[in-house]
């Protein structure tokens, strides 16, 4: 067999090899052709060198990434229009893509990147496709079964009340907002998370839930609805009290008595240990109360998410390159897998916190630093629709692990956005 004899195994090396042709191929006859002839022409020529790292983050380099984001977009919409059941989550093999149904907590972030997009580009084709995907998700702002509402309906529709102003999206935050709200429980003072495995956990409060926050906080401002307000801000004080440790990191689930409210344990589901730091739960704690502040604008909050920045990015197992371990405390560093989402989420968060802090330069130069290691090919996806490689999503289960991940993507978007609105 050709790739038996080429021994190419490795997804990386195999894109380095034969790039975009592989994903616009459709049967194995044609792929094997097209890798026959670019065999032939790897004779005359070497493959793509690592792209180098820049110097440092200029208009010019954000708007430059921003329109190749948006090209990428345009064509795997082209290519592939939206389907119900083919909403982007992942990609876990050289042939794999991972879809994510509407009751997914990432079924949001594709629609969301396509209207971000389009917010920047103006491109007519990203908003008949984001409209399309937002669409699909309609139905999930009347469940309460999960607190990943925030996740799906704010970063979708959320993101088209942004960009549109239109009366439907505003309505449809509103509703999801009095959905997640039934989930709250005044004895622990905090919505709860999971549902699922009650034999173990009684009241779980996760620290990822401080995401879905954001949906109340809007919702009250678009509702007038103080209620909503009331109920996020309980929960961010419930998490500033029993989440985060003295160093500011944090734990990943708080589990409470349902009778009482008492705590009963603090635990980890996704991280290395109970007393880990799982990185990506640092970098929902640092955007989870960055954001919390921008609604409340109380100071606790603020000096809460400089001590989680100052904790993460001085951590001595944070790598060189500001693209995190998916663990700090993974047990095999520095062989330990990457999460990529972890320092995207994180920059992002960075970028809206230098707009709040005295700290201004040195936050905007942390994020800078983890924007431009994502400039080289080793973080960046080869394949469509994805942008970003090497982010772990599940690693005690090895489950999505140093693969793109939608909300990588979403949030990379995000990140670039808010850098770029600090050039004139």
């Amino acid at each position: 067999m050709l790739f038996q004899a080429q021994k190419v195994t490795d997804e990386s090396k195999a894109c380095q090899l034969y790039g975009p042709y592989f994903y616009l191929a459709q049967d194995m006859n044609t792929i094997r052709i097209i890798a026959y002839g670019l065999l032939l022409l790897a004779v005359f020529t070497s493959c793509q060198e690592e792209i180098q790292r820049p110097d440092k983050v200029s208009k010019e380099l954000l708007q430059n990434r921003l329109d190749m984001l948006v090209q990428r977009s345009l064509e795997t919409f082209e290519q592939y229009p939206p389907i119900r059941e083919k909403i982007y989550r992942s990609r876990t093999g050289f042939w794999t893509l991972r879809f994510a149904e509407e009751s997914d907590w990432c079924s949001g972030f594709y629609p969301g990147i396509l209207w971000q997009l389009y917010g920047y580009s103006s491109k007519e084709s990203l908003m008949i496709g984001a409209k399309a995907y937002t669409s699909f998700l309609q139905e999930e702002a009347l469940k309460s079964d999960s607190h990943d509402i925030g996740f799906k309906i704010n970063s979708s529709y959320g993101q088209a009340w942004k960009i549109r102003k239109e009366q439907e999206f505003r309505s449809t935050l509103i509703q999801a907002a009095r959905s997640l709200s039934r989930r709250y429980d005044a004895r622990v003072q905090a919505i709860k998370s999971w549902d699922y495995n009650p034999g173990h956990y009684q009241y779980p409060v996760i620290i990822d839930n401080l995401m879905n926050l954001e949906l109340l906080f809007e919702a009250s401002r678009l509702s007038s609805e103080p209620t909503f307000y009331r109920l996020a801000k309980s929960h961010v004080e419930t998490s500033l009290k029993h989440h985060f440790r003295k160093d500011f990191s944090s734990y990943h689930v708080v589990n409470f008595d349902s009778i009482s409210g008492a705590l009963l344990g603090r635990e980890t589901n996704q991280g290395a240990g109970d007393e880990s730091s799982w990185a990506r739960g640092q970098a929902w704690g640092l955007y989870g109360m960055t954001m919390a502040f921008r609604y409340t604008r109380d100071s606790s909050y603020l000096r809460q998410a400089e001590g989680i920045a100052d904790f993460m990015f001085t951590h001595p197992n944070m790598p060189e390159d500001f693209i995190p371990y998916w663990d700090f405390d993974a047990p095999d560093i520095p062989d330990a897998p990457r999460d990529v989402s972890a320092g995207v989420i994180a920059a992002s968060a960075l970028f809206e916190l230098a707009t709040y802090s005295n700290n201004r330069d040195a936050l905007l130069n942390l994020g800078d630093q983890v924007l431009l290691s994502l400039e080289s090919s080793k973080y960046q996806a080869s394949r469509l629709p994805f942008f970003l490689d090497k982010s772990t999503g599940n690693m005690p289960i090895e489950e999505e692990v140093e693969v793109p991940i939608v909300y990588a993507d979403y949030y990379y978007v995000e990140a670039l956005l808010r850098r770029l609105s600090f050039f004139p």
